[in-house]
């Protein structure tokens, strides 16, 4: 009896509390966890969704199309038109004078010289045969640093984001144009090898001192091509491509070496060269070789020169020149030490603060030329370009003009009180000598004969003579001519006394001996 009561009684209590569902631990768990998510938030969660692949997808291709299709059609790298390097030397070959600024030649692929394409590369791009336009790593770490700075200093360009920037883009610093940069090289680097790439970015790079290319900048710094340049000059031209003018050997020689062996240290760290070579190189330090700066006073015939180095040479030659001129530099320092003297022992006294020279050979070669007393203050050329009353001088047309026609320096006049018109003319002593030879009377400049000779022979017979002898200036054709009542130029002056001098008919003026190409 006392076994069979258990187990009833224990049935009974189980199914009781099954019934009545007072012990939890007995329900069905998949009943317990089961839930629905209510209908009116189910709309919610598709708009998250929504709202991620718009800010995750669709907003960036959006502004990518944006960047695309506002790419300028006229930016990039804008480089004033300016005239081809002149290299002017004197008579004697020296060289001491230089206009313009250095073309140099386009190089191709395969003309860049290893060293200078591995100096560009170690400093610039280490990782510019790896990537296809833009290297991530390169642009985050900007990105990093320039927040720490709290500027825009640095943009981890590549050699091919550079150059799509150079060729086609302005130089503002925004995310639009860092965007627009990025498709460029993506682009460039599908249409482009990479070989290519390269010339076409030491090509157009601004090395400073005006001069854009890397057979320019050689030129202008060193005085060779770029094929030439040894290891140190190839790693401080590749130097001065991130900041040009803070680095242009011309005026920051110093800075220029320190970057340069920085560059060469780039390069051993790359394996472009080994730690000796870059040693070596430190070793020689490099040494400029510029054209030479103008001596001030020389700058007057320098311009001459231009002008007829323009009109012999095509005016679109795109390449650098190197005249040889007709200067003789040491007849030059005579004459500019003559018009320092002259104006500051008389200038002042006589009222006058100006004064030209112009020596020339019997044949017309311009051996000297002085324009004014200072370049820098006026770069007015008195000796070409001043028009003044020759006076006395012009007395040489009318003997000249008297001569082919017949009279005789022999031959006498009176040197006499002479009226034509209501014109008096009078000697500079005031007096009159009487009868005299013509001989006598031009070497002493009478006045009174001079004006009766030009009136026997006629005035328009006294403009001819100066014409043939290169007066160009308009000439007034009254009696007082003879006395040199016109205008013209020093310059016009010398070369007729230089024919005269030559017994020539006339003596055209010159200042280039010969031009040739580059140096």
């Amino acid at each position: 009896m006392g076994r069979s009561a258990a187990p009833t009684l224990g049935t009974h209590a189980m199914s009781t509390a099954s019934r009545f569902g007072s012990d939890s631990r007995d329900e069905n768990p998949r009943q317990s966890r089961s839930w629905e998510m209510p209908d009116a938030f189910r709309p919610r969660r598709a708009h998250v969704v929504a709202a991620v692949l718009v800010l995750l997808i669709i907003l960036p291709a959006g502004y990518v199309a944006y960047c695309m299709a506002t790419l300028p059609d006229n930016g990039g790298l804008v480089i004033e038109p300016t005239p081809s390097a002149l290299i002017v030397e004197a008579g004697d070959g020296q060289a001491f004078a230089s206009r313009g600024v250095f073309k140099g030649d386009k190089l191709s692929a395969q003309d860049i010289p290893v060293n200078l394409s591995r100096a560009i590369i170690a400093i610039e791009d280490r990782h510019f045969y790896e990537h296809r336009g833009f290297y991530l790593p390169s642009i985050l770490r900007a990105m990093v640093r320039n927040i720490r700075s709290s500027s825009a200093r640095e943009g981890g360009s590549t050699i091919t984001q550079q150059l799509a920037r150079m060729t086609y883009l302005s130089p503002e610093r925004t995310i639009r144009r860092k965007a627009q940069e990025a498709i460029l090289a993506l682009w460039m680097e599908r249409k482009l090898g990479k070989e290519e790439i390269l010339s076409r970015y030491l090509n157009t790079a601004y090395f400073g001192a005006g001069v854009y290319g890397v057979d320019a900048a050689a030129k202008r710094y060193f005085g060779k091509t770029a094929k030439e340049l040894s290891l140190g000059e190839a790693a401080m031209l590749a130097g001065l491509v991130r900041a040009p003018s803070a680095l242009a050997p011309t005026r920051h020689l110093e800075e220029a070496r320190q970057r340069s062996a920085l560059v060469l240290r780039a390069m051993v760290e790359t394996g472009a060269i080994s730690h000796e070579q870059a040693e070596a190189a430190r070793r020689q330090p490099v040494s400029l070789r510029v054209p030479p700066d103008n001596p001030p006073g020389t700058n007057y015939f320098v311009d001459v020169l231009g002008g007829d180095v323009k009109r012999l040479v095509d005016s679109a030659a795109s390449t650098d020149l190197t005249v040889r001129s007709t200067l003789d530099l040491d007849l030059q320092g005579i004459a500019e030490g003559v018009i320092a003297r002259r104006l500051k022992a008389e200038g002042r006294t006589k009222k006058v603060g100006q004064a030209a020279i112009v020596a020339m050979a019997p044949d017309g070669a311009i051996l000297a030329m002085v324009g004014g007393r200072d370049y820098n203050e006026s770069q007015f050329n008195r000796a070409v370009q001043a028009k003044r009353q020759p006076g006395s001088l012009f007395k040489v047309f009318v003997y000249l003009a008297a001569f082919q026609k017949g009279l005789d320096p022999q031959m006498t006049a009176v040197d006499r009180p002479v009226q034509i018109g209501n014109w008096e003319p009078e000697n500079y002593s005031g007096r009159f000598r009487g009868q005299m030879t013509l001989r006598s009377a031009f070497a002493h400049s009478i006045n009174s004969v001079a004006v009766q000779v030009a009136d026997a022979v006629g005035i328009p017979a006294v403009i001819d003579t100066a014409r043939k002898l290169g007066v160009q200036s308009e000439l007034p054709a009254v009696p007082s001519l003879a006395l040199g009542a016109g205008e013209v130029t020093l310059l016009e002056m010398t070369r007729a006394f230089a024919a005269i001098a030559a017994d020539a008919e006339s003596a055209e003026p010159y200042a280039i001996r010969a031009i040739r190409n580059g140096d």
